[in-house]
């Protein structure tokens, strides 16, 4: 049997299918642990969790597209909580507590930790990214400035080599706006003139074509099947549909997760069991 493990945060589980769940179905077996908000220490504990309950081993496929160094994971009331980018908390006197070079040491050592746990149980893990490591902003295409990272950058250069490039720069060529998946007419901070009107994306968050793009462009050793293909563009086709004049995320808007594709993308009974 064929079994197949996704790790991430929302560009991994989020309330459309993803590049994980796009996968999911070439296997026979399934789960999704990504999870909203998560960061990158969420996604190491997730791995070697999965890896103890399913005995993961050599014929075990594993992804993980690891995310913003900028967040922190803290466990608390018998869960996980992901508060994404920890800069746009609302804790007072952040300089105090974050640390631009310290995210990036933690997070390099941890995603090079992964590998090695993988790799010790004869798994070769494949690593993708939302952004690219060293983003100090994952809504931009801005780096780590004020600190002296070459040495850090140096120590990790073959962990930052076992990463493939991320969606944002691969697909979006670093600015979310560059693809208008979900318009509205509004004037924002970067915006794209469609049709002589100002839009941008209400959603950040890349849409199932784009995820297929993504896949196509960086993983082309799993292959996605032509009937694949034909459920995400009605998938994709779903989530750019208005609802009642009503764009995602406005008021009244029908939830994702009640559009009626659970015949094709089960999302819900991916996400496993989790400590």
């Amino acid at each position: 049997m064929k079994r197949f493990f996704a790790f991430g945060c929302s560009f991994t589980a989020y309330g459309w299918p993803t590049w994980a769940d796009i996968l999911g179905k070439e296997f026979d077996y399934y789960e999704n642990w990504g999870c909203p908000g998560a960061g990158n220490f969420y996604i190491f504990n997730s791995v070697v969790e999965c890896l103890i309950k399913n005995n993961l081993g050599p014929t075990d496929t594993v992804i993980v597209m690891w995310t913003n160094i900028y967040r922190n994971d803290t466990y608390h009331n018998n869960q996980w909580q992901g508060g994404g980018n920890s800069y746009h908390s609302r804790l007072p006197d952040k300089g105090k507590y974050y640390d631009d070079k310290g995210y990036l040491i933690r997070d390099l050592s941890v995603i090079q930790a992964t590998k090695w746990v993988l790799e010790r149980h004869r798994i070769t893990p494949y690593f993708l990214s939302m952004v690219p490591i060293e983003n100090l902003d994952q809504n931009s295409h801005t780096s780590i400035e004020g600190h002296d990272i070459a040495s850090v950058l140096d120590l990790y250069q073959d962990t930052l080599k076992s990463i493939r490039p991320s969606i944002f720069e691969q697909v979006f060529d670093y600015d979310w706006n560059n693809r208008i998946l979900l318009p509205v007419d509004i004037a924002d901070k970067n915006p794209r003139e469609r049709d002589g009107h100002i839009r941008r994306r209400i959603d950040l968050h890349a849409g199932p074509a784009e995820h297929l793009e993504y896949l196509d462009a960086v993983l082309p050793e799993i292959p996605v099947r032509e009937n694949t293909r034909m459920l995400v563009k009605l998938a994709n086709d779903q989530v750019i549909q208005p609802c009642n004049g009503q764009y995602p995320f406005e008021s009244n808007y029908l939830p994702w997760e009640q559009q009626g594709w659970q015949p094709n993308w089960d999302l819900s009974n991916t996400r496993p069991n989790r400590l």
